[in-house]
């Protein structure tokens, strides 16, 4: 089955099967956690992907629960593709938010379309509520990164207020 392990959190040192009847969540949930490289603390107090929020649609979770899911990992498994540009400059998400999703949910509601995901409306800023929105991959592109200044922050690449209601002209 699967090796008998002590994990220690906040000074309490249990073998992982006590563990998993402690914090409710299945034995294989925390191992394969901790093989992906999560922290202890992480694996044993990051709720289910099977979370019962009740938004679930066909494939037993919604959009916007994979979406909260996905925000998490970016910013805190160093292992995610894209930690890089997250967790490593030092991107954070509330507690409120990493905690519970419910609480994200009601703090930045459904997203509008299939066509949007999360942004956030400062990029050097945390996913907090007040500096996240429902963006368009236009709105995002308007939004995003593109060089360090030097006070070491990023730039966006254009204010986002620059091409409300705008045409460009087009190259020749």
């Amino acid at each position: 089955m699967y090796p008998k392990r002590l994990l220690t959190v906040g000074g309490v040192t249990m073998p992982l099967s006590q563990w998993a009847q402690r914090v409710g969540l299945p034995i294989t949930t925390i191992f394969h956690r901790l093989k992906r490289g999560w922290s202890t603390e992480r694996a044993l107090t990051t709720p289910p992907i099977e979370a019962k929020h009740g938004a679930a649609r066909r494939s037993g979770r919604s959009p916007e629960y994979l979406i909260w899911c996905a925000m998490i990992a970016r910013c805190t498994n160093e292992k995610a593709d894209n930690y890089q540009w997250y967790g490593a400059r030092g991107i954070r998400i509330c507690d409120a938010w990493r905690r519970d999703y419910e609480a994200f949910l009601r703090d930045v509601g459904r997203r509008p379309s299939s066509d949007h995901s999360i942004d956030r409306i400062d990029s050097d800023g945390h996913y907090e509520p007040g500096n996240v929105r429902w963006a368009t991959p236009q709105e995002q592109a308007d939004n995003r990164c593109i060089a360090r200044g030097s006070d070491g922050r990023y730039a966006a690449a254009r204010p986002p207020a620059q091409h409300a209601n705008q045409r460009f002209p087009r190259a020749r």
